[in-house]
């Protein structure tokens, strides 16, 4: 019983110095690692011709510049721009000295727009510095190009065998180095039961087993039970460095969400390494503040609110805040795209085949039943090759792909443009060693640009408050008028101008007057110097009747020329106003008229102010009115109206002459082309009857034919018919003549009137 406890006690104790050797942490001079990441191991991996030599003294050579460049340096961000399109510029600074490596962190829903519009200027200019990052794979196929395995988490075993044949160093009771030559299992006494005081122990030791590193070293064979082993070290370094890049990606893809970027820069002196980029952010808005003063002096407040969507503090940044919408897209970079190509097969030269020779026959004998047609015929058919049928592939898809690309290439380079982000450092100035220009306030080209003088301290995920303008301005209150805002009331204005010598951009303002709110209403873009109108309440003192009066299409004028006749006329439109005031102060009142299209301004001749779609009236409404003051707008549409005279009927011509607003002339022109038509109209009637004499005369004699047809010749009814008919070829024959003079007649009143038409003038 002693023997069976004390065995157990031993069996624990070696489960627990293994579980100690398990959590020793690996030694840090076996895993060291330039800062490039996977860059600086794919290269390395082109160097597997290397001797385990060659390979150690460049890690070491790599290894020593790692040492003295250091860890890679983060980039702190030092300015802030943001747009009102929904984008920003993010510009970073550091201080540097000789060569090393800078690094920054971003969303990975921004790497397409860094990869687009990033920016880099080192005032070192020794090297073009250069940018690293992973690609965007799934972690699973980045880990599968490593020569060790580890997407599967793998314990120590299997990752021993992923690489048997590596030369190792192992440090147990004893040192160990050889080549690695496998893992085997022995059985091993497992742990015997010790039974409860009383009860007698039935049962036999259970066989058990333990994995064993096996060595191939100067020595032979050697086996070492991994639960003794207390560190195990790669002696390849190339080796080394995989699995210490592997590890690395594991910790930073751990989140998904991040990506990290990595500048390598060269040079020696010290200088400021920038840098700058374009991301997605919120639009950052605008919004005013209005106090309503006495006189003409008001103050004016503008707040700009502005969101740190990122997941980084602004500690002390300079913030530019830019209106205006340049273009931007999103285009995808950051993954990687490959352009299919055609799989052509290798060309191989056909195979003789033997040909069958059939039985041969002597002259007289039966031919055989088999001939070399059949046997040709009978011999399996010779099917294509895989690789052949693979091959048959569009490529039109690929030719319209690449045009599209093109396409799209030549569009994103037609509508680049330079703003205001980069203005800063990437001005030929700045970059020839001049400083650049900054203002408080000032437009830069079609964009408005807000510079905060202070610096703006804004924890991630969080909004501010920013105040971008407090100056005093000038304007009148007035009643502003509007039939499709209220019908009977006006509403409260202000007419504001802009006297701050700062352009304004749109948004809602809070009026307040008389120390208290007064209401809300809305600007757009105000440029310096310019002003704006701004309602923000009902007006209940004063009320605004109209009644429309609209008079018919009235001719004012007509004129004739080649025969053609061109009427003038109007339609007017009158509009009065009763206005009336039952404050107990006179007021300006401002009417705004709706613009008719077509419509021109009669009356008054003057306004205060038109826009696309209203004329704005000033209207002076004295205090405590009862009738109302009477405001009228008179409004006039020109037409015009062409008609020619050969086509139009004699309805039409009386029609004019009727008409006030003729001349002389014309009235006396027209009543000589009265004249002309009504010959005209008479040879035609005279011409309409005798052809109608002729049609009637020829049914008749058609008629009378047929009733010939049945009689007999000798008959007197026949005799009659004959009679009849000499008389009405005589008739036929002098209609005949006078319809031919008819029609010469009709043609010569009809050229009197087209002649006469194409060369009158009237008006």
């Amino acid at each position: 019983m002693k023997a069976s406890r004390i065995g157990v006690l031993v069996v624990i104790l070696s489960i627990y110095a293994l579980i100690l050797s398990y959590g020793q942490p690996a030694k840090p001079e076996s895993s060291t690692f330039p800062p490039g990441g996977r860059g600086e191991s794919v290269e390395r991996q082109g160097d597997k011709s290397l001797t385990l030599g060659q390979q150690g003294e460049r890690m070491e050579r790599e290894k020593a510049a790692a040492g003295k460049s250091g860890s890679p340096l983060p980039m702190p961000l030092r300015r802030v721009i943001l747009y009102t399109n929904g984008t920003a510029y993010l510009e970073r600074e550091l201080e540097v000295t000789g060569a090393g490596y800078a690094e920054l962190t971003v969303q990975a829903t921004e790497v397409d727009d860094l990869l687009k519009s990033l920016v880099i200027y080192d005032p070192g200019k020794e090297t073009a510095p250069t940018v690293t990052y992973a690609t965007k794979e799934p972690l699973e196929k980045l880990l599968k190009s490593f020569s060790v395995d580890l997407t599967e988490t793998p314990d120590v075993t299997t990752l021993l065998l992923q690489v048997r044949g590596e030369p190792v160093e192992i440090f147990a009771q004893d040192r160990f180095s050889g080549i690695l030559f496998g893992i085997e299992y022995r059985p091993v006494p497992s742990a015997v039961r010790i039974p409860p005081k009383g009860e007698v122990d039935s049962s036999s030791s259970e066989i058990a087993t333990e994995p064993f590193v096996t060595l191939y070293t100067d020595r032979g064979l050697q086996s070492i039970p991994l639960r003794k082993i207390k560190s195990l070290r790669f002696l390849n370094p190339y080796l080394d460095m995989e699995i210490s890049t592997a590890l690395q990606y594991l910790a930073e893809n751990r989140n998904t969400d991040r990506k990290r970027i990595l500048i390598r820069y060269g040079g020696a002196s010290p200088r400021t390494l920038r840098l700058g980029y374009i991301v997605e952010s919120p639009v950052w808005k605008t919004a005013f503040r209005l106090v309503l003063g006495e006189g003409q002096k008001h103050l004016l407040q503008g707040w700009a609110v502005v969101e740190n969507p990122t997941d980084e503090d602004w500690n002390g940044i300079r913030l530019d805040l830019v209106s205006g919408r340049p273009i931007s897209f999103f285009m995808n970079l950051y993954e990687p795209i490959y352009n299919p190509r055609p799989r052509i097969p290798y060309a191989v030269e056909k195979q003789a085949v033997p040909p069958v020779s059939s039985a041969g026959v002597t002259p007289g004998a039966s031919a055989p039943s088999d001939t070399p047609q059949a046997a040709l015929k009978s011999a399996p058919p010779v099917s294509a090759s895989p690789q052949v049928k693979r091959s048959r592939i569009d490529t039109m898809a690929e030719a319209l792909t690449d045009k599209s690309l093109a396409a799209a290439a030549e569009e994103s380079l037609a509508s680049s443009e330079t703003t205001p982000e980069v203005e800063e450092f990437l001005s030929p100035e700045k970059i020839g060693g001049g400083p650049g220009p900054q203002a408080e306030a000032a437009t830069v080209g079609q964009f408005i640009r807000y510079t905060i003088q202070e610096p703006v301290f804004l924890p991630r995920r969080q909004a501010a408050l920013l105040s971008i303008l407090n100056a005093s301005l000038e304007g009148e209150r007035f009643s502003i008028y509007n039939e499709s805002v209220n019908r009977k009331y006006p509403l409260s204005g202000f007419w504001l101008k802009n006297t701050s010598g700062l352009p304004l951009m749109g948004g809602p303002i809070t009026v307040f007057e008389g120390g208290q709110y007064a209401g809300d209403s809305r600007i757009d873009t105000v440029s310096a110097g310019d002003r704006r109108l701004v309602s923000y309440a009902v007006d209940l003192e004063r009320e605004v009747l109209f009644l429309d009066k609209t008079e018919p299409e009235t001719i004012t004028r007509v004129k004739i020329q080649k025969g053609t006749l061109y009427v003038s006329k109007m339609i007017r439109k009158e509009r009065t106003y009763t206005l009336v005031n039952r404050g107990a102060d006179a007021r300006n009142l401002l009417i705004e008229h709706p613009v008719s299209a077509g419509f021109q301004l009669v009356e008054p001749k003057t306004y205060e102010e038109r826009t696309e779609r209203v004329y704005r009236f000033r209207v002076t409404l004295p205090p405590r009115q009862s009738s109302g003051t009477e405001f009228r707008v008179i409004e006039e549409k020109p037409l015009e109206s062409t008609v020619a005279l050969t086509t139009l009927q004699m309805e039409g011509i009386q029609f004019y002459l009727s008409q006030r607003a003729i001349s002389r002339k014309v009235q006396e022109a027209l009543t000589k082309v009265v004249a002309l038509k009504n010959d005209l109209s008479e040879a035609t009637r005279a011409r309409q009857e005798l052809e109608g004499r002729i049609t009637q005369i020829t049914r008749e004699q058609e008629r009378i034919r047929s009733n010939m047809g049945v009689l007999d010749r000798t008959s007197t009814l026949y005799q009659r018919y004959l009679k009849t008919l000499n008389d009405q070829e005589d008739t036929l024959a002098d209609l005949q003549k006078a319809l031919l003079e008819a029609r010469n007649s009709e043609n010569a009143k009809r050229k009197a009137v087209e002649s006469f038409l194409s060369s009158l003038e009237a008006e």
